[in-house]
Parts: C-alpha cells; structure tokens; sequence
C-alpha cells in the first residue's frame, strides 16, 4: 500500500476523519466516517487564477465532456446514475474547484471514484469540446458557448427606448453584486494575487480563451500532489485503499514516478498586504430601477488558522445583525424608514480572511450616509452603549446549537468544509483539521469572555481596521448604453466576418457538436456493475414508548420507563 496515515482524529461526535496520502504520487484522501445510507464526494483541485480568463470555471466544465480511459461527453453522469447516483456536480471558488459525488451505498461510489478520478487528472480537452462549451462564433455572428450563457445571458431586461423595447441580454458580469464584488477585489488585492482575479472569467477575455491556455492550466494545477479525495460515509478505511491502490498505481505510472515542482496556491504566494488606509469608491450596475442600492463594507480579518479570533467575529457579527433585536437590525432596518432591507457579515476563509459586510436594497440617496452610520453605531457600542452580556450569551448558546444541528443532521458539509480549508490553506501533518474539528471547545472559551474583550474585538477589527467599502448604485443610463454597446460590436463583428465567413464558422460548430455527441458505446455502460440493493447500509433505529410502559424491549423503552414520572394523557412515541 502506497498510502501513509498522516492524521487520525477520533472526534467527540463518534465520527472518525483519517487523512493519509500516497508516498509515491502525492495524492492526499479525507475519510469521515459516518454511520449513513449516503457516500459523499468531495474531489479537490486547490486553484489560483492569475487573470481574467477564466481557467478555473471553464476547465470545470471541459472535465465532464469525456476522459483517456472514457472519452464520451456524458459517460460519467451516465455511469453515476448505475452507480446510485443522481448524476455529478461541481463548483468552482475563489482558492479551489471540487467535484462531487452523492451515491447510495459504497459499493457504486467506490466503482465510480477511479472513473472520476480518470476525467479530473486526464481529461480530453479537445479543441471541438473548448468551442462548443467556452466560446464560439455560430452562423448568426452571434457569441455563444455554455460559458458565455452561464454567465452573461441568464435573464431579459425589457426597456423602453421612446416609442420602442430594446430587448437585452444581460448577466452575472453585468449583474450588482458581482460588479461590487470584483471592484473590492480590485482594490484590495495586488496585481498578480489570485484573489484579485475573476475565476469564471471575464467576457472579454473569455472570447480570446483557447485551448492551449485551459490544457497549460490543467497541466499545471490537476495534478496528483495537488488533488484531495474527501469521502464521507458508512465506508472502512482498509475498503478504500482497496480501491485506491490500483488507481494509485495507474497514475504513478502515467507521472513516471516523478513531478515538476509544486507551488502550492497561495500558500506559496506572497501574503496579503494590510491596507494603510480607507478607501471608498462606487461602482454602477445596469437596472431600471434608480431607488435602491447595495452597500459593501470590507475589512481584512485573522489569519485563517487564528480559530479563537474567527469564532469571536462569526459570534459578535451574529449579535450585531441576527435579528430584528440585534443592534444593526434595530438601527437600519426594523425602522419607520429603513435603511436596507437585510444586512448580512461574514468571514471568508483565505491566507488571511475577509470580513464582508452587506447591506441590501439601500435608498440611493442613502448611500453615503450609511456607511458612515455603520461606522458611527459600532462607535457608539465601544464609548456609550456598550454590549447586552445576557443576550451575548444567548447568541453564543444558539450559534453553538447551530453547529451542533449541522453535525447531526449534515455531517459531510460540516467536516468536509473543514477538511477542505485544510488541504488548501493547513499543513501536510492536518494540524489545521485537528483544532478545527474541536472548534466547539472555542464557544466555551467565549462564554467567558468579559464585555471588555468583545468591545477590543469591535475595535481591532472594524473601527481601528482600514476598510473598503463600496457602494452600487443602480444606473438606466448604463443598461441601456451597454446594450447599445453590444449590439453594435457584434454588428461590426458580422460586417468583418462576411458571409462566407459565417457559413464556415456554422460549418465548424456543427461539426463540432458531431465530435462531441458520439454515442457512449453500449458495452462501456453494461460493463459498469449496478450494485445490488442489499449492499446498501440503512440507518437502524429502536422504537420506545411512554405509553403502556414496557412496550418494546430495547435500552430506549427502559430509560423510557424509568423516566416516566409524570403521567401524560395519550403516548408519545420515540424513534
């Protein structure tokens, strides 16, 4: 066996996570072991973008059109469905793309892991496959492709030009929150810093993006030593290397026992600069309605591995916005005349994180003021009015409930987004996953904390703290002049191709989707095994009543009985 155990960590919730990885290709696998019907997937490719093109996105999609070993567009979902699955899934971030995978039973989920595995590491990336998903020109003189729709045309403005509707398409890029957000990235994050880049790409530069450039950017991040196999469910270790040892072996062949050096994404990138100072800035979106915006404030956060410092901000933000007592809700929203709607602070997970305040639907003529009045409240809370200890510790009470409910009735996204902080930002040794994984100690450690130590954290980390803050205002005018913009450039880019150009460029996209759409030979499928149903682990349960006593005979009906104290009118009936 080519896999070692890095970390073995016996949580406080009878849930084993096993973190080992192969000594000879560098591939790295998370088991959680749960005692559940469902197996879950998580297949990790820790990514950076260095531009606007959009590798990481695309790249995601082009890995599901076919691979060496099953070179058939829709051979994977296909086999998933035999395998018990209800097809495959991914998504792209900002610092990783993940595969998934959801099976009932292990039996067709460890089937289909070297399959899978297959189109992550080598899939086909063909030319016909980058031109029908990413980008195309069709007969129309029309820019088309799964990429461009995905992210430029998913709804229809209608506006009234006078005495005529432009119809107009419009999308992600042009939309308010992603404006907004691409802006702060911009001001926050340096040139050449993955976090400054938009990860699914730009449409100007996705009309530009080939092949080459996605099959350089697979080379360079998919590959062994660089991917993390997350498996949570009702499966043993030993059974896993069992599958894992041929696949292991495959791939040590096609590396020849060695790799190029590794730069580890932004753990092997220069650190985040803090900000010196506070910059404010706007930034228009189209729409027609002009009465409300979007207001956006950004602080640096702790270190990704400071667990103490993250759970005191996730807490303090839950106290300062939760609810309509909390103090900003009161303040801006549960008002005669609100301010926004809804208002919602997180911490994002990186190097160093960021604290992302959002206040939605602001009054456009409010903008300016409330970021100000944001500022003025927590100002207020630190000199005069300080913090509402007895609501702290209900806040804190109900946060802890919160994980706990999650570990219970969700698991796999619980321990999964843990493991997959891990493997991107922690250590090889999983030191990262084993503090995290006891994080609810950190709620006990907050209980204790005086009504000093929450106001220092409102300081250190939103008043004294630089920030960025961002404010979207909604513009008619700029709606309608990037649709004029676009009709005229694919005007022009009709008049320059010509006829004869766009009937070749038909030509070329029909051919295309004849190369991507060849039939999944039969024998590819029927060799596949379908498990049987039997190999499928169901949860078992016991049945206690409180009435009559001694119902059933299990441990649950003789606690139940010896707690039946109180006579209750009618029975009640324990799974």
């Amino acid at each position: 066996m080519n896999f070692k155990i890095i970390k073995s960590i016996e949580t406080e919730f009878g849930i084993n996570i096993t973190k080992s990885k192969s000594e000879v290709t560098g591939l790295t696998v998370i088991l959680i072991e749960t005692q559940e019907s469902i197996v879950n997937g998580n297949f990790l490719v820790a990514t950076e973008a260095a531009d606007d093109y959009g590798c990481p996105h695309t790249l995601e999609h082009l890995v599901f059109l076919g691979s060496e070993l099953y070179p058939h567009k829709g051979v994977l979902d296909t086999l998933a469905n035999r395998a018990y699955a209800n097809g495959t899934n991914a998504w792209t971030a900002q610092d990783n793309t993940t595969y998934t995978i959801q099976t009932a039973g292990s039996e067709g989920f460890l089937n289909l892991l070297p399959i899978y595995v297959d189109h992550i590491l080598y899939p086909t990336l063909t030319e016909s496959g980058c031109y029908t998903e990413v980008h195309h020109i069709n007969g129309k003189g029309e820019n088309a492709g799964v990429q461009i729709i995905y992210y430029f045309d998913p709804y229809v403005f209608i506006i009234n030009l006078s005495r005529f509707y432009l119809r107009w398409f419009t999308g992600r890029e042009n939309s308010d929150e992603f404006r907004i957000e691409l802006k702060y990235r911009r001001l926050i994050y340096p040139e050449g810093c993955g976090y400054r880049y938009e990860t699914g790409g730009l449409m100007e530069k996705l009309r530009t993006l080939s092949v080459e450039t996605i099959r350089q950017y697979h080379k360079d991040y998919y590959r062994p030593d660089n991917l993390c196999l997350i498996i949570t469910g009702n499966i043993s270790y030993n059974e896993l290397l069992k599958t894992l040892d041929p696949l292991d072996k495959r791939i040590s062949e096609k590396t020849k026992g060695s790799l190029p050096t590794h730069k580890r994404p932004f753990v092997d990138s220069p650190p985040i600069p803090l900000l010196e100072k506070s910059i404010r800035d706007q930034v228009e979106f189209p729409d027609e309605d002009e009465s409300v915006g979007q207001l956006l404030i950004v602080w640096l956060g702790p270190l990704v591995d400071e667990f103490l410092e993250i759970v005191a901000l996730e807490v303090l933000h839950e106290y300062l916005s939760d609810s309509a007592v909390s103090v900003l809700q009161k303040e801006f929203v549960e008002t005669e005349d609100p301010l926004c709607t809804d208002i919602d602070i997180s911490v994002q997970p990186q190097t160093r994180t960021a604290i992302l305040a959002t206040f939605y639907n602001v009054p456009t003529s409010e903008l300016d003021d409330l970021a100000d009045s944001v500022l003025e409240v927590f100002q207020r809370i630190v000199e005069s009015e300080g913090i509402d200890m007895n609501r702290m510790k209900t806040v804190i009470r109900l946060v802890k409930l919160r994980s706990l409910n999650i570990i219970e009735t969700n698991p796999h996204n619980y321990f999964s987004d843990l493991c997959i902080i891990d493997y991107v930002y922690g250590k090889e040794t999983g030191e990262y996953l084993e503090r995290a994984t006891k994080d609810l100690k950190y709620y006990d450690q907050l209980s204790e904390f005086t009504e000093q130590q929450w106001i220092q954290y409102l300081k250190k980390y939103h008043l004294d703290n630089p920030n960025i803050t961002i404010l979207g205002r909604p513009s008619a005018t700029l709606a309608e002049t990037l649709a004029e913009q676009e009709k005229k450039r694919t005007e022009k880019q009709i008049e320059n191709l010509g006829t004869d150009k766009l009937k070749e460029l038909e030509e070329r996209l029909e051919k295309a989707i004849k190369s991507n759409d060849v039939p999944i030979p039969s024998s590819v499928i029927e060799n596949f095994p379908v498990p049987s149903v039997d190999s499928i682990p169901f949860i078992s349960s016991v049945t206690g009543r409180n009435k009559p006593e001694g119902k059933f005979d299990n441990p649950l009906q003789k606690y139940l009985d010896q707690d039946s104290k109180i006579d209750i009118p009618y029975f009640i009936q324990y799974d």
